[in-house]
């Protein structure tokens, strides 16, 4: 049965600062960089927010956490905590960073590297997944597409040593074409799926890259672009006759309203018939 999510990147005014991950060339590490934002809630209190709204489950940024180095393992097990307490599940570790793709070997090796903590991390939150950026290469590139599955085979089975899935997305240059995202898939078998973002490939080829890569997909970041409520409902019967059971994580933009942009989202897709079917 599918589950209704709700992305934390679709509350970020709501948060407090997001923590992006840069690459440091003169350090040749990824580094932090906080970006200032208003906190009216805390992670902590979330899951007991969103159970209240109907949402089964989350997908947590890592820009909402600490930068990795200070993550306590205190936090993370309030945070396991809350999100069982309210009966939502953590569905996945957003990690909007890394080029697993780079031609440049201490780069690729830092950025994998780093990765692999924020799996550790995924694991000692309970989350079922962690959701990994496949790259900054060029997707007509068949050796920067080879690098990218190189790491992300290596990542999928570390992964599965502790409990925690390997998705990547249709997401950033390597990975915005339909094509590269299943080649990925079929090159690792079992091994790793991805999320799908109705909003990420161009509207000329949107349904038909949809139609192609759903069938890896465990979750699906749900969007309305440009107000086309019409696209919107096409889009989900196909997630629904690709036999979709995942996660419909909603990602509104709602400024300031994020909220109530949030949960009108979530209510459209309540009218779809099938999608949330038991």
């Amino acid at each position: 049965m599918a589950v209704l999510s709700v992305s934390t990147w679709a509350l970020n005014q709501q948060l407090g600062p997001l923590r992006w991950t840069r690459w440091d060339a003169s350090r040749q590490r990824p580094a932090p960089h906080v970006e200032p934002r208003p906190q009216t809630l805390s992670l902590v209190e979330l899951p007991r927010r969103l159970a209240g709204l109907g949402f089964q489950a989350c997908e947590l940024g890592h820009f909402h956490l600490p930068a990795l180095e200070d993550v306590a393992p205190s936090a993370t097990d309030e945070l396991r905590a809350a999100f069982a307490a309210a009966g939502v599940t953590l569905w996945s570790l957003l990690v909007d960073y890394g080029d697993l793709s780079s031609a440049d070997p201490r780069r690729r090796d830092a950025d994998r590297a780093y990765i692999a903590g924020w799996l550790e991390v995924a694991a000692a939150l309970g989350a079922r997944h962690l959701r990994v950026v496949g790259g900054e290469g060029s997707p007509d590139d068949p050796a920067a597409v080879e690098r990218a599955v190189e790491a992300l085979g290596a990542l999928a089975d570390r992964g599965a040593a502790c409990g925690v899935t390997v998705l990547t997305e249709n997401f950033r240059r390597l990975c915005s074409t339909a094509e590269v995202c299943t080649l990925i898939c079929e090159r690792l078998p079992g091994r790793l799926f991805l999320t799908a973002d109705f909003g990420n490939f161009p509207r000329p080829s949107r349904q038909a890259g949809l139609q192609a890569v759903l069938p890896y997909a465990r979750s699906i970041h749900v969007k309305v672009d440009a107000g086309d409520t019409a696209e919107f409902f096409r889009l989900v019967d196909l997630a629904v006759a690709s036999g979709f059971q995942g996660a419909y994580t909603v990602v509104a933009e709602g400024g300031e309203d994020q909220w109530t942009a949030v949960t009108a989202l979530a209510d459209l897709l309540r009218q779809h018939p099938r999608a949330l079917a038991g």
